[in-house]
């Protein structure tokens, strides 16, 4: 696969990457330091991010990201999703008029896709794959390259947490660290400036917590997001403070997302990713997801139910 992805990068010399709706670290942080990386070798390239991203995470370098897309390009490279309908809508008009297509993901897909494409569902993120093919265009790496790459690596392995992280990580992690990132900077800028608002909000979301056998959860409602006026965003690492618990396998966030209940799964021994399948949705191994209609005490029942006769 590094072959084909230097000779298409050779061949082409218009280039459109993009990523899933609802743009997050490791999407923007792969079109962001794919793109700088293309530009160095002359290349035309276009970063389709179709929705604004979080404010947190415009220090990355969000400024380049365009949301329209003239004509059709040499190549389209899809980052962090293989799925075309995770894609926005300029994005799959153009995986349905492109002759030359490379998906790089690190989510599990079907084998044909994997044998074909840049898939590689055993890594930490699909920044740390990037970074891989970066480095096999033998570009410098620079601050504005490295410092999307690290964070959505970062981002990704629950801050090099997850059973994922391996030698090889860290590595690249150096490399990237040597072009001058500040690992606590970073870290801030994606998790600090928060206020005492948003303590007492956790706390709260906290108390909520209750576990039954090897399961741990805690709920967002409508009721506690209007209390505090935040939005579902602010919650979505909430759960990773569950994952210290003692013979805990899974941990869950029951989060109120319109007249739906979002299902966040976590977990350093459990494959969520199948219990999410289970569920209606799907995700990675160790962090997984599934949107169900429904109250949130009527999900939450049936959902530790099933998962309280699967995990042992």
């Amino acid at each position: 696969m590094l072959k084909k992805f230097l000779s298409l990068i050779k061949k082409s010399q218009t280039i459109v990457i993009t990523g899933h709706v609802s743009p997050d670290a490791d999407s923007l942080g792969s079109i962001i330091a794919l793109t700088h990386a293309l530009k160095k070798l002359k290349k035309t390239v276009i970063p389709l991010c179709e929705e604004s991203p979080e404010q947190k995470y415009h220090h990355l370098g969000c400024n380049i990201l365009e949301k329209k897309v003239v004509g059709i390009p040499d190549l389209l490279i899809i980052v962090d999703c293989y799925q075309q309908k995770r894609l926005g809508e300029v994005g799959k008009k153009l995986f349905k008029s492109s002759q030359n297509i490379l998906i790089i993901d690190h989510h599990p897909a079907p084998k044909h896709l994997i044998d074909n494409h840049y898939i590689r569902p055993q890594a930490v993120s699909t920044t740390y794959l990037v970074g891989q093919l970066i480095s096999e265009l033998n570009t410098k790496l620079t601050k504005e390259i490295a410092l999307p790459l690290y964070t959505g690596i970062m981002i990704d392995s629950n801050s090099f947490r997850s059973p994922s992280v391996d030698a090889d990580t860290h590595r690249m992690v150096a490399k990237l660290l040597e072009t001058g990132i500040d690992p606590a900077t970073t870290f801030n800028k994606i998790y600090g400036g928060k206020n005492f608002k948003h303590i007492k909000f956790l706390g709260e979301v906290l108390l909520s917590a209750k576990t039954r056998g090897k399961i741990a959860w805690i709920k967002i409602d409508r009721k506690i997001l209007d209390k505090y006026k935040v939005s579902p965003r602010d919650t979505l690492y909430f759960v990773n403070n569950l994952l210290i618990i003692d013979d805990i396998s899974i941990v869950c966030v029951f989060r109120q997302e319109g007249n739906q209940i979002k299902v966040g799964l976590r977990s350093n021994k459990t494959d969520v990713g199948k219990l999410a399948s289970i569920l209606g949705g799907g995700g990675h191994r160790h962090i997984a997801a599934a949107l169900i209609n429904g109250t949130m005490d009527n999900v939450i029942k049936n959902t530790i139910s099933i998962f309280d006769k699967l995990v042992s």
